[in-house]
């Protein structure tokens, strides 16, 4: 996940969304749902930032019913009320 990042502020869209796939692969191996979850913002902030808005709504929303974790949860809606501004 910090891999995609890091390639999300190169602007490597490519790289970033196999880093952040990567990364939520690994923790929905390991069951590690809030990982998860941080991974899945990883790829939806990628898609908003190429403005692919509704390929960013699906991992968003998924989130929204994985996680209890009011942060995890607040991100996503924060993320998806950006969304519904642009």
């Amino acid at each position: 996940r910090c891999q995609a990042r890091v390639y999300h502020t190169r602007s490597s869209w490519d790289a970033a969304l196999d880093a952040a796939r990567r990364a939520a692969a690994i923790a929905s191996d390991a069951n590690l749902h809030d990982a998860y979850a941080k991974a899945l913002n990883a790829e939806a902030l990628v898609h908003q930032a190429r403005g692919a808005f509704d390929a960013a709504i699906g991992p968003l929303e998924e989130i929204l019913s994985l996680t209890d974790d009011f942060r995890l949860r607040g991100a996503a809606l924060l993320n998806l009320g950006s969304i519904a501004a642009q």
